[in-house]
């Protein structure tokens, strides 16, 4: 958890990265096995295509010359000796001629199918992706086919009257013998030459068949395994995509929401926080900076606002904190009748003093007696200095009687203190209790009036 997070997004991009590539070179492969499995079907139809058309070119040469044995029509003689042609190469051959091509009649026959280019089956053959042992099968196969033409030509030969000699060759002529040629292409011999012709063919399309479906069955086997991985992948991708979702929001979007609510809060004046624990990345450092930070900030800002409340000279609370205070005591009084009692002092003579001693003495006045005073009172209690000699003591949950003890306490220390040469220094002081119908301005008239009273009868007194 403590990963860095550059180092975090930098992993889960080369992870991402490595993922695509892995998915990209399945894909590679699965498009190559799918061309494949297109391939290999494309070749076995035409490889099929060729060793049917030397199926059909043989049944065609079969039933044009029987036809032409029976009906002696010159024209099925020359459809035969064209198939021959065509087969070797010899002649112009018709587009699509593996579909219907001779069952048709002129001149639908040459509308439907137009010349094209010479080519010989055997050359076609040869072209195609066959394996040797195939090879061989259409070889022995055209051979055969060639033998049964043998007999098929005896059979013309008949017919024209010319037969073959001791040697085999024909030079023989006699009459014609159209029973002869027919019974030569409905012999035994001549059906067991078909059968020759028919069975190697029976063979290749047999190995065809089974040697194309092995290929192909590996393929798709290979496409399946290439899918799967690509699912996997994605699978794999998806719960990386939710573990960093997760991880995110634990590493980033938790911690940022968190630093951001503490600078609100900070900002709007809480000073009590506490970040926590924080991970060792960015963020975590940004968290531990603005901790940093706060603590830095607070001793400066509890510094600042001590020096506000806080009077220069004699480092007792001024004017301005007396005034949150007496208010937050009166909040008290009205809610729970807490009692509590100021007591306002005056340094009697005080400009006599400076202008007699200077000052620099003066300010020694105020600064001893202050501390002196602070050491006379409670834990709770406050002590300001509200003017150039004028002291306040906010005595709070007490009563007037104890109040005056007080007074009386500081005003007999106070005229202990042996700061100047020829005489003591006296204070005069008025004490007063918080009354239900005060404000802030009639509790400190009313203490205010006080200390003049004992100003007025004497002075180096306690008024109440």
């Amino acid at each position: 958890m403590h990963l860095s997070l550059k180092s975090f997004f930098i992993s889960v991009i080369l992870f991402n990265v490595l993922l695509a590539m892995v998915i990209l070179v399945n894909l590679n492969v699965l498009t190559t096995h799918s061309m494949k499995v297109k391939d290999l079907e494309r070749n076995q139809h035409l490889m099929i295509q060729k060793a049917d058309e030397l199926r059909q070119s043989s049944d065609d040469l079969t039933r044009f010359v029987r036809t032409y044995a029976v009906t002696l029509d010159e024209v099925y003689k020359k459809h035969y000796f064209t198939i021959l042609d065509m087969r070797n190469g010899k002649c112009d051959k018709p587009k699509d001629y593996d579909r219907i091509y001779w069952d048709l009649l002129e001149p639908l026959r040459s509308q439907t199918h137009p010349l094209v280019k010479k080519s010989a089956l055997k050359d076609e053959m040869h072209s195609l992706p066959y394996t040797t042992k195939e090879i061989q099968y259409l070889i022995h196969s055209e051979a055969l086919s060639n033998t049964l033409v043998h007999l098929e030509i005896e059979a013309f030969n008949a017919i024209k009257g010319v037969y073959k000699d001791k040697e085999g060759n024909y030079t023989v002529h006699k009459e014609s013998n159209q029973a002869l040629a027919i019974v030569l292409l409905h012999s035994k011999a001549y059906h067991k030459a078909k059968e020759s012709i028919m069975f190697p063919i029976n063979e290749f399309l047999t190995s065809i068949h089974e040697r194309t479906e092995k290929e192909i069955d590996l393929a798709n086997a290979e496409i399946t395994a290439r899918i799967n991985t690509i699912y996997l992948m994605f699978i794999l991708d998806i719960c990386i995509l939710l573990f960093s979702s997760v991880l995110i929001s634990i590493k980033i979007l938790k911690p940022i929401e968190k630093l951001t609510q503490l600078i609100y809060r900070y900002k709007n004046g809480d000073r009590g926080l506490h970040i926590g624990k924080y991970f060792k990345d960015e963020i975590g450092l940004m968290s531990q900076e603005f901790e940093r930070m706060r603590t830095v900030l607070d001793e400066k800002y509890t510094l600042i606002e001590q020096i506000i409340i806080t009077d220069e000279l004699t480092q007792i609370y001024n004017r301005k904190f007396y005034n949150d205070k007496v208010l937050e005591c009166m909040s008290l009084y009205h809610r729970y009748q807490t009692p509590f009692c100021i007591i306002m002092y005056d340094i009697d003579n005080f400009k006599n003093i400076n202008d007699s001693y200077g000052h620099s003495i003066g300010d020694k006045v105020l600064i001893q007696m202050s501390a002196l005073v602070q050491s006379l009172l409670r834990d709770s209690d406050y002590l300001f200095r509200i003017g150039g000699e004028e002291f306040i003591v906010l005595l709070p949950q007490i009563q007037l009687s104890e109040a005056k003890n007080v007074a009386e306490k500081i005003r007999k220390n106070v005229s202990t203190l042996e700061i100047l040469e020829d005489e003591a220094i006296t204070v005069s002081i008025g004490v007063a209790q918080m009354g239900a119908k005060d404000t802030e301005d009639s509790l400190y008239h009313r203490v205010d009036e006080l200390l003049y009273v004992s100003k007025n009868h004497g002075k180096n007194r306690v008024s109440s």
